[in-house]
């Protein structure tokens, strides 16, 4: 029996240790490959939450590609920006959306929650270093434990399978991110029964130090690599309240984000059924702010002296031209 016992503490010993030698080389020659790679055409990129997920169709933007995810906070926009950047050399400029409710305090649930670590951690697994891995630990050292079997054995079949074809993509296989085609449209039934906000959600006074810390390594590390960065908001519902802390979402360019240009799209006007809700746009809305958006850059905005002028500007020949569509749309039916 005794001997069993030993034998058996041994295989264990070294499976565990073979377990990781496979993860630690595997992982090694995934990030030296072009596991990462986008096309050659990628030339502008875009990393958020949900937001910007919804509202950048990047099939309709040259040279663009939306990397956001739904529920992702900085820390996470932070690693993948490294590794991105790290390995698409052709990308010169990026956009990060920065809107209001990334900055409330509930969102570090955002990084380290059992909601969202078992989505997390098996695919930015292999880009934490000991530093991100000891911020999670700290708190939330369980759940981090629990994700680790499914982390290991999701790269390991992930980097068996780059080696043996040597083409999967990492945006594919581990959803990195991309645009959502959201079908959703609620907008009406919203603003005919707005929910009842208690008096907790409304005082949003504290911010999440650990996302705008993260938000300003991002900006740094772009700029660090002679890569434009922009700060950018998506098209917003006019009915869409869960703004108070809009004169901190400003002040903090200034004081901890290094002066960041802000794109705002806030006042994008769109027609309710082209929002999935008041905050999110549908693939409608995408559909027409992605043109928009797409104009803008052939326009030559990012070399405008004054860039959130030219885009109200913008905007406002879009209002005054829609009378003249309405009357048009008319006479045609």
């Amino acid at each position: 029996m005794k001997q069993f016992t030993i034998k058996l503490m041994s295989f264990l010993v070294l499976f565990l240790i073979a377990i990781g030698i496979i993860t630690f080389l595997g992982n090694k020659l995934v990030n030296k490959a072009n596991y990462y790679k986008l096309s050659d055409r990628t030339k502008f990129v875009i990393f958020g939450n949900s937001h910007s997920e919804c509202a950048f169709n990047d099939s309709l933007i040259r040279n663009f590609t939306n990397l956001s995810n739904s529920g992702e906070s900085y820390f996470y926009t932070y690693l993948k920006t490294k590794k991105i950047l790290s390995r698409n050399r052709q990308i010169r400029t990026v956009f990060i959306e920065y809107t209001n409710n990334i900055l409330e305090k509930s969102k570090d649930g955002w990084i380290y929650d059992d909601t969202y670590l078992p989505i997390r951690i098996p695919t930015y697994f292999p880009l934490m270093d000991y530093s991100d891995f000891k911020l999670i630990w700290t708190k939330n050292n369980k759940g981090l434990l629990n994700c680790f079997p499914k982390s290991i054995m999701k790269n390991i079949g992930r980097n068996f399978k780059y080696i043996l074809s040597n083409q999967i993509g990492f945006n594919k296989e581990a959803r990195f991110g991309g645009y959502l085609y959201l079908v959703r449209d609620k907008t009406d039934s919203l603003i005919n029964n707005p929910p009842i906000i208690s008096i907790k959600e409304k005082t949003k006074n504290e911010i999440s130090e650990i996302n705008i810390k993260y938000l300003a390594k991002t900006i740094a590390f772009c700029k660090l690599n002679n890569v434009k960065v922009f700060l950018i908001r998506s098209p917003l519902h006019s009915k869409f309240t869960d703004i108070e802390n809009e004169p901190k979402l400003r002040e903090l360019i200034k004081s901890q984000l290094l002066n960041s240009e802000f794109l705002d799209f806030k006042d994008f006007k769109l027609q309710n059924y082209e929002f999935g809700d008041l905050d999110h746009l549908n693939y409608k809305g995408a559909r027409v702010f992605s043109n928009f958006f797409n104009k803008l850059l052939d326009l030559n905005l990012l070399n405008k002296n004054n860039k959130q002028e030219f885009i109200n500007n913008e905007i406002l020949k879009l209002s005054i031209s829609e009378p003249l569509n309405n009357m048009v749309k008319k006479k045609i039916s």
